[in-house]
């Protein structure tokens, strides 16, 4: 867990007139402890150290005891979120391995909570999540002067991602996002397009008129009460598209068309998407999968603003926000780890609650991908 934190300073507790002083891996070890924990406030943080005092001290020295949730709160303000972005990366590439044809879906989130509409002060994160495992390899802070756009190409320039399959939303989908994909990080791109790329996507949607497709698939899905059908039609002819050398290496167009029946209300609804990508022919199973796993980003978004609240978060003094929500982001990706290394079924809040009543299986999930790291290395 230290190799996440680094080395820092100690910081002084305001909760007391004493001069007393806790080491800041200290406190980051607490509040990620605690958020496995399900913990999600300072106030909580605070209270879970507190009663589980002793088994806090086994692993750490607490030269000023439990800090206090102030503490908590001006810590996670004042550091660099620059900082902990690297030690954040250099710590999941010990257990998390990027292998070729992995699928890394880009998307961001805002946390609502965490600014006011008035002064557009909400925090907006841009994450890269690898889709097989539902778990971030990085994120970035989209300020308020800039937007998505411009930040993709800094997060890319992040992430060893060589042989990989970029996803991204219609905002990603840019030539110079396109060009950086396939030019400098050596990956390939599957994008989706919308009226952002007026003249693109409607030449798709004439291209879908005009020619036959070169590959189609079907998928259905059913449950909760809905039947969901998915057509993929995948087009290698180019030819109603005009510019096609702006987008690097630009090999095939998507088009899926979704049928959702309803079937309580029974309604039925249909929507277009387009999409475009440079991998080759032969790749079509590839294309469709990289296309349905990109809810994975989404999904781990769903997760961080249901099991872990992050919508609710009020926070919002300087770097508070976006360190939090990167420590949620450590906090689940533990738990998922732990959750696939050991084969189990358990839903993440039921975990969290188990770690939270149960400090044995609180040491599992922190160390478990230390243990992993630590056999993979004995076996080399």
């Amino acid at each position: 867990m230290y190799r996440l934190i680094g080395e820092l300073e100690a910081v002084e507790d305001p909760r007391t007139g004493n001069a007393k002083k806790h080491k800041l891996g200290d406190i980051l070890f607490i509040a990620i402890a605690a958020g496995v924990a399900d913990a999600d406030t300072w106030n909580q943080i605070e209270d879970y150290a507190v009663e589980h005092e002793d088994f806090f001290r086994q692993y750490l020295e607490l030269p000023a005891g439990i800090p206090s949730h102030d503490t908590f709160n001006r810590v996670f303000a004042i550091m660099d979120p620059v900082v902990l972005e690297k030690n954040y990366q250099n710590w999941i590439r010990q257990f998390v391995k990027i292998k070729e044809g992995s699928i890394i879906s880009i998307d961001g989130k805002t946390i609502r909570g965490a600014g006011t509409k008035d002064d557009e002060g909400y925090a907006h994160m841009l994450s890269a999540c690898l889709s097989d495992e539902g778990i971030s390899l990085g994120q970035l802070n989209v300020g308020k002067k800039t937007n998505e756009i411009s930040v993709i190409p800094q997060l890319l320039d992040m992430l060893d991602i060589k042989g990989c399959i970029v996803t991204a939303d219609a905002m990603g989908c840019q030539k110079e996002v396109v060009r950086k994909i396939v030019k400098e990080k050596k990956a390939s791109y599957v994008l989706a397009v919308k009226d952002n790329q007026r003249n693109l996507y409607e030449q798709i949607l004439e291209t879908a008129k005009m020619v036959r497709p070169s590959s189609i698939f079907t998928e259905v899905d059913a449950g909760h009460g809905r039947v969901e059908e998915r057509v993929y039609r995948i087009y290698r002819d180019l030819s109603f598209i005009t510019g096609v050398w702006n987008w690097e290496k630009l090999a095939a167009l998507v088009v899926v068309e979704s049928s959702r029946y309803n079937k309580k209300k029974q309604t039925e609804s249909v929507e277009k998407r387009c999409y475009i990508t440079n991998l080759p022919k032969g790749s079509s199973a590839t294309i469709t999968h990289a296309i349905r796993n990109h809810w994975q980003v989404e999904s781990m978004h769903w997760v961080l603003n249901v099991v872990f609240g992050e919508d609710a978060c009020r926070k919002r003094v300087y770097n508070a926000a976006e360190n939090y929500s990167r420590m949620m982001k450590v906090v689940l990706s533990l738990l998922r780890h732990h959750k696939k290394k050991t084969g189990g079924t358990k839903s993440l809040a039921r975990m969290r609650k188990q770690a939270a009543w149960n400090t044995s299986v609180l040491e599992e999930i922190l160390f478990s991908a230390l243990e992993s790291k630590n056999r993979a290395e004995e076996s080399q």
